[in-house]
């Protein structure tokens, strides 16, 4: 029987080589739900017993705090201007969840140095061991800021309603990291549908148009009902899986997190980096 001192040795190795998935989540249009999918996801992981980080990365429209109720003393923004450390950003949201606050000097991320960079990629590896899963909940469209650190993630969450402008705009954001990269999963998720059948046909629309015309496989990750109970927890600033556990929103969520949890092992490779990726990416043309 291995002795406490084999039982810590063992604990600090899988310490050292811990690193947490970064899943961008994102939209082609605004309007979708995307930070409150993210919100009640984060919520549901981490009552599977998982550390779980919500960074918002919304240019100037950054809202998971209101989401849950929370103001934020400092957002992700203070880290680049202010020289923040990454550390202090972060504050306690529902289920142990925690977060970053958004803010409108995210748009100098666009801009930032060698300097600033090394300094965020130190504070962020350790971060990395801190946690199991990390969500970039990034704004609505893309600019060139925005795809890179979507390019840099382990896997990026596509959110959809059943409506024609949401299904085009989701199709031209998996187009324009398709022809950056191959390599990132994308996994669609249905948001708002009416019904579970105008969902899957979406999802099934475009998973189709992925495979045909960009040669691109995709997750068809799950559908989550049109509910009245989603927009009264927004209007309390809770998470709607709590608000009401047993609406549909929040149960086809929770059949969600177990489809993704069972086609996906939650252990990272030890390839590139997130931090590497995205180097690669903000200096690649500088």
């Amino acid at each position: 029987m291995p002795d406490q001192a084999d039982q810590l040795r063992s604990r600090l190795e899988e310490l050292r080589w811990r690193r947490a998935k970064v899943i961008a989540v994102a939209s082609g249009k605004g309007g979708v739900g995307k930070s409150n999918f993210s919100i009640n996801f984060a919520v549901a992981l981490a009552r599977e017993l998982n550390r779980v980080l919500i960074i918002d990365f919304d240019i100037g429209m950054g809202n998971v705090n209101i989401l849950v109720g929370k103001s934020s003393h400092y957002t992700i923004a203070d880290h680049f201007e202010k020289a923040i450390p990454l550390h202090r950003l972060i504050e306690e949201g529902p289920s142990g969840v925690h977060y970053i606050g958004g803010g409108t000097g995210l748009s100098q991320l666009l801009h930032v140095d060698r300097h600033q960079f090394e300094r965020f990629s130190t504070e962020f590896e350790l971060i990395l061991k801190q946690y199991d899963y990390i969500f970039l909940d990034m704004g609505a469209g893309y600019s060139e800021q925005s795809i890179q650190f979507m390019m840099a993630a382990n896997e990026v969450f596509i959110i959809t309603t059943p409506e024609p402008t949401s299904i085009t705009d989701a199709y031209s954001m998996m187009k324009f990291l398709a022809k950056r990269t191959a390599d990132v999963p994308f996994y669609l998720i249905c948001n708002r549908a009416l019904s579970r059948a105008s969902g899957e046909e979406t999802l099934s629309r475009l998973a189709e148009a992925a495979r045909q015309f960009l040669n691109k496989e995709v997750f068809l990750l799950g559908v989550v009902p049109d509910d009245s109970s989603v927009g009264e927890a927004v209007l309390r600033q809770i998470p709607f899986i709590d608000f009401d556990p047993k609406a549909g929103a929040s149960l086809a969520l929770n059949e969600l997190l177990h489809i993704y949890l069972g086609k996906r092992s939650k252990e990272v490779s030890q390839g590139d980096s997130f931090i590497s990726r995205i180097r690669r990416y903000l200096f690649q043309h500088r």
